[in-house]
């Protein structure tokens, strides 16, 4: 599923106004059931009406959506682990959802960013690596490095599709200036299917000199296929029984036969 974007921030007294449009193409070959995008900034939260997409067809959804500054991240709290202005770079957490013909469904995690009165920012580098220990249980490690002249507390968090779950998350983490972070969740495949790839989104979030920043970085993974089981065919279990009783029969002439008449006196 592709997407597009006119979505923009703008400030009022009472919050922030979300406004635009998001668009969702099937690039499929087959419909798709049940289509929505769904967005989360900060504690605000926003769903689209689902929509049935034929192969080749789109759907736009229009927001005009307010978002009070209760439900921003201007204090330290469990759902916004570090305390962020209201003007700088934004980071929205996207999941575009969507069922098959056979309706399973799917939610593929993105990032939307956008800016209110911000400047560019400092990149931090930010990586991110997939390690795989077996088809159930998969660990994400990252890197980043501090740029700037002052220590810094960074909010990171992994998003993963929905058929994942996190088994471990970090709380906020301060880097001194030049410093370099190194770090990793580990999650679990509760219902991905062997063959299927998917993807996952690290975001890192944090203030500086008055401004809230963000950076994300994204990539795929697929879960592999358990090996077949090799079975013989009844030729090879023939020559396999053959070969066995050969071995053994050969080892019996030894004891019962040869090695009695070499014990004979001459």
């Amino acid at each position: 599923m592709a997407n597009t974007s006119s979505l923009q921030l703008s400030e009022k007294k009472s919050g922030l106004v979300l406004a635009g449009t998001y668009t969702i193409f099937n690039q499929g070959d087959e419909t798709a059931r049940s289509v929505f995008p769904s967005f989360r900034l900060d504690r605000f939260q926003w769903s689209g009406e689902a929509q049935n997409l034929g192969a080749g067809e789109q759907f736009t959804w229009s927001l005009n959506q307010i978002i009070p500054l209760e439900q921003l991240c201007l204090s330290v709290s469990p759902e916004c682990p570090v305390a962020l202005p209201v003007h700088g770079h934004y980071l929205v957490k996207i999941h575009k959802h969507y069922q098959d013909l056979n309706g399973y469904a799917f939610e593929v995690p993105d990032i939307l960013e956008l800016n209110l009165n911000g400047k560019s920012q400092t990149p931090l580098n930010l990586r991110l690596q997939i390690s795989t220990e077996d088809q159930k249980n998969f660990a994400a490690s990252y890197n980043l490095k501090n740029p700037f002249e002052e220590r810094i507390s960074f909010a990171i968090q992994l998003h993963l599709p929905k058929e994942m779950r996190l088994e471990s998350s970090i709380p906020p983490v301060e880097v001194p200036s030049e410093g370099e972070l190194q770090g990793s969740f580990q999650f679990e495949n509760v219902k991905g299917l062997p063959g299927s790839e998917y993807i996952r989104v690290l975001s890192a979030e944090w203030a500086y000199q008055g401004k809230r920043s963000g950076q994300w970085a994204y990539n795929a993974f697929k879960i592999q296929r358990k090996s077949p089981a090799r079975h013989w065919s009844l030729d090879q279990t023939f020559w396999a029984w053959w070969s066995w009783s050969l071995f053994l029969g050969l080892i019996l002439m030894w004891i019962f036969w040869i090695r009695p008449l070499r014990r004979l006196p001459k």
